[in-house]
């Protein structure tokens, strides 16, 4: 009998680099919203900063209060449109893990169905097996039976 091989291990194969390209663009939102959190957590840490040492300064004037305003203004601003990104992103990212999880689903599909296709062709290997062994067991009964 011929050596099991499986008709659909092109697609297989192509399905398993699906996954794993769907894999790494998932994990590229990941870092984009890693890096944009660390962003934030900067912005606001800068503004802190700043307020405390003008607090802790002995003597403060009105520019001071004025650069002080307009850098949390700034900040505040930065902090909003990071939100925005940040929003845009996890979206970007709930629909890239359902592109992964078809992916997967189709991959699963198809190692199922080699699997299955194994069993088949390991079955008929043994019944033409089995079929060999019968056939040279009364072969050899009918020459004993013979002589």
């Amino acid at each position: 009998m011929k050596r099991f091989q499986f008709s659909g291990e092109s697609l297989l194969k192509w399905r398993t680099q699906t996954v794993e390209r769907e894999d790494a663009r998932l994990h590229v939102l990941f870092a984009e919203a890693a890096k944009l959190e660390k962003s934030l957590k900067d912005s606001i840490r800068s503004r802190e900063i700043a307020a405390v040492e003008i607090r802790a300064s002995a003597t403060v004037s009105a520019d001071d209060l004025r650069a002080l305003d307009a850098f949390c203004r700034h900040t505040q601003e930065q902090e909003k449109a990071i939100h925005r990104k940040m929003d845009d992103c996890a979206k970007r990212t709930r629909d890239q893990q359902q592109r992964c999880l078809l992916a997967r689903r189709d991959e699963q599909l198809l190692l199922k169905l080699k699997e299955r296709r194994l069993h088949e062709w390991q079955y008929e290997m043994q019944k033409e097996l089995d079929e060999n062994a019968s056939e040279a067991f009364l072969a050899k009964w009918n020459r004993e039976e013979r002589s």
